[in-house]
């Protein structure tokens, strides 16, 4: 029994020893352990900085592509504004032209027909260069007004001015 109880010890005591190695080892392998999941909290900690930094810059281009599509909108506009100048200046230009050239080829003078009337039993008629209205007496008078006064004929005629022709059988 000695013996029995000797051999309990000396296997109770190498049990020790195992299950102490064991624990070391598994001390050992739970430090281990600790040291990767501290690692690996680190490195989740480094990646969620560089998400929320890559969402920030995100959120920047996006902001700076609205401002983009927004400037690029004002260009068009703009674009198209300065189409619809541009082709209104070369229709005025077009038009200016027109009358430019129209200016260069001289304009014969319309011939007006002389008005004719008759005084004191002799036919008269107002000259080709005589104007339109004439001034006479402080007032302003067409020729029609002036072939019916016979006051204004009595000093344009008497006065032998050179707005009045006489008019002769043979036209002149």
């Amino acid at each position: 029994m000695a013996k029995e109880k000797a051999n309990k010890t000396q296997q109770e005591q190498e049990a020790s020893a195992d299950v102490k190695q064991l624990e070391v080892a598994l001390n050992e392998r739970e430090k281990a352990l600790d040291e990767k999941e501290t690692a690996l909290d680190e490195k989740e900690s480094e990646l969620r900085e560089r998400e929320s930094d890559l969402e920030i810059q995100e959120g920047v281009l996006k902001d700076k592509e609205t401002d983009l599509g927004e400037k690029e909108q004002g260009l068009k506009d703009k674009e198209a504004e300065l189409s619809e100048k541009e082709s209104a200046l070369n229709k005025r230009e077009e038009a200016l032209k027109a009358l430019e050239d129209k200016s260069k080829t001289p304009k014969l003078p319309k011939k007006k027909k002389p008005v004719g009337f008759e005084f004191r039993g002799q036919k008269y008629q107002f000259s080709a260069s005589a104007p339109e209205k004439i001034r006479i007496f402080g007032e302003v008078m067409s020729q029609k007004e002036i072939a019916k006064d016979e006051e204004v004929l009595v000093h344009l005629i008497g006065g032998n001015s050179s707005l009045i022709e006489k008019m002769y059988e043979n036209g002149k």
